[in-house]
């Protein structure tokens, strides 16, 4: 276990771990990673072992358009992808919950970002489920979109997400 925290206070990884990356990286796999936010850049040591690291955008769509383009020059070999959204992260960007849910009364989501222990009302509560299930929906569609891009150039690729929960 690394003990890494990329929280508050941020954490950076121990230069005497061998990320996965690294360890493909060696066998001759290109690898590259594809993320939002600051995470993988050079700050936290997380871009260890990947050829290509770029923080694109927050939202998945931009970094799965950066994906493609990367697998269009290295799909022909073995190759190691990692892409990163924020779309399931608060406060769930890129979706529209108003097909989930009509609210009441609008309620801002950032308020309830920083501050989680809000005491919410029926109402709050639904908008916030609401917005986490579109944004499963929106980042749903994109994944099979690139999916479908995946299998028309006969490449491989799996998927494991931990949306907010996951650790």
């Amino acid at each position: 276990d690394h003990g890494l925290i990329l929280s508050s206070p941020p954490g950076k990884l121990d230069k005497s771990y061998e990320t996965l990356a690294e360890q493909l990286e060696v066998r001759g796999y290109k690898t590259a990673a594809f993320g939002g936010g600051s995470f993988i850049r050079g700050k936290y040591r997380l871009q260890q072992g990947f050829d290509t690291a770029e923080s694109k955008s927050r939202n998945i769509k931009g970094n799965l358009t950066a994906a493609k383009d990367w697998l269009l020059d290295n799909g022909h070999e073995r190759f190691f992808l990692f892409v990163h959204g924020f779309n399931l992260q608060r406060p769930y960007k890129g979706a529209k919950p108003e097909e989930f849910h009509q609210p009441v009364e609008e309620y801002d989501l950032r308020k309830f970002c920083r501050d989680e222990n809000e005491k919410l009302t029926e109402d709050q509560l639904k908008q916030v489920i609401a917005a986490y299930d579109a944004s499963i929906l929106y980042v749903d569609q994109k994944l099979e979109d690139f999916f479908a891009f995946m299998r028309k150039n006969k490449l491989f690729g799996a998927t494991i997400d931990q949306g907010e929960v996951g650790g």
